[in-house]
């Protein structure tokens, strides 16, 4: 039993790390549902919903505190699933040949032989998995090719590993997944334009792999519909050859609020629409070779220079470089004097503010150092010691109010 809870309070902690970081998206669907996971032991599952806890281990006991306080919190849910139809079982322990074949075909995997003979495992996404979360495990080899129609998966983290091939297209097959992200990998392949038909993506991470060729969409508004985070960074795109900008299309993506095209080989202008998008909280297109004015409007007088730097040819706020004789650079000198006018503005009101403050403080002070010495002058102290008295009074309940409540909670603690 100790370890099915040790088990369940290191995913139960991965679980809320990814309930905290999805609540803090503003468009996610709110509540976030809980996550189920599932255990062969009743008498676990029992004792992880009872209020006491009398094992003599110290370390399990928090660890059934804590899990307790996520299934009451709706963070999981646990359900029992029979020992021989608990397909983690290859993770934990060493199983027969059979037991490997069973429990793979559990997880919708099939075996493969290598051409060395030996038997490793790819293939499709299991039909109740929500979400897999590999990061950062030095994975090599090749993604599974065989996400299956009507996978339930949600989650797909494969970042920091050194897997490589292409991006499989049957990732099409996964219409719930919300966050894709396979970013720091050796992946070597074209932009999937084809993941903007996923109804649910809200994350798309690819940054630093050797993803290459033009940024192709299909030139349809309903691409990408619900995606918040897109990073593209530090790839290959555009890289040989004559011309690749920026697709137009980007410029329709209305809910993105993170965009990083940073880091590639990227030509031409900054799509003209990207000034009327309102949703951008972060935009990143240093160091590719993009050039022309910077358009202005909405989010984009909120970003730096570092926003743009390693360009040599843009011009036009907030870069020094102005935008010519075509009459932007009217503009841009515009809505830079309108900006320091505005931090100008701040500022002496902030100056006001402080000093309005400091006189009335010094008022105060003056009325208050009137009233005392009126009252030393005149022998009348009974009013002030009474009032000393009381204060000092609140103060030493308050404190033994909250000595009391520090005991009853050790106490209860001790009893569980």
């Amino acid at each position: 039993m100790e370890s099915e809870f040790i088990a369940l309070d290191k995913a139960g902690e991965e679980v809320e790390w990814l309930q905290n970081f999805l609540n803090d998206i503003p468009y996610w669907p709110k509540p976030v549902a809980p996550v189920c996971m599932h255990c062969d032991s009743q008498v676990t599952i029992s004792r992880a919903w009872s209020m006491m806890y009398n094992g003599k281990s110290r370390h399990i006991r928090r660890r059934h505190n804590t899990v307790r306080e996520l299934l009451s919190s709706r963070i999981i849910t646990v359900d029992y699933v029979k020992s021989k139809d608990n397909v983690s079982d290859p993770l934990t322990k060493g199983l027969s040949r059979e037991g490997v074949e069973r429990t793979s075909k559990g997880m919708s995997l099939s075996p493969r032989t290598s051409q060395h003979g030996e038997t490793i495992c790819f293939g499709n996404m299991s039909g109740h998995l929500e979400v897999l979360d590999m990061k950062h495990n030095n994975l090599s080899g090749t993604l599974p090719t065989t996400f299956s129609i009507g996978s339930a998966l949600r989650s797909l983290n494969l970042n920091g590993n050194k897997l490589e091939g292409k991006i499989p297209r049957s990732l099409e097959n996964c219409q719930r997944l919300e966050v894709l992200d396979l970013g720091d990998n050796l992946l070597n392949d074209t932009f999937p334009m084809w993941l903007g038909t996923l109804p649910a993506l809200r994350v798309l991470s690819l940054r630093s792999n050797k993803l290459h060729g033009p940024i192709r969409t299909s030139g349809s508004e309903s691409m990408f519909l619900e995606l918040r985070i897109f990073d593209l960074s530090r790839n290959d795109f555009s890289k040989n050859l004559p011309t690749s900008p920026i697709p137009q299309s980007f410029g329709s993506l209305s809910s993105v609020e993170s965009l990083d095209l940073s880091g590639n080989h990227l030509v031409g202008e900054i799509p003209a629409q990207f000034a009327c998008l309102t949703s951008f909280e972060v935009l990143n297109l240093s160091y590719n070779h993009l050039e022309g004015c910077i358009p202005q409007g909405n989010q984009l007088h909120t970003f730096e220079n570092n926003s743009y730097e390693g360009n040599d040819g843009l011009r036009g706020f907030p870069l020094s470089k102005g935008c010519g004789n075509d009459g932007h650079d009217s503009a841009s000198e515009e809505t830079y004097a309108r900006f320091a006018l505005d931090e100008e503005s701040n500022s002496e009101f902030l100056n006001d503010f402080w000093k309005a403050s400091l006189m009335g403080y010094g008022t105060g002070l003056c009325i208050g150092l009137s009233i005392i010495y009126i009252l030393i002058s005149t022998g009348n102290m009974k009013w002030l010691e009474r009032t000393v008295e009381e204060l000092g009074h609140k103060i030493m309940m308050a404190r033994r109010k909250k000595q009391r409540r520090q005991r009853n909670y050790r106490r209860k603690n001790n009893q569980f």
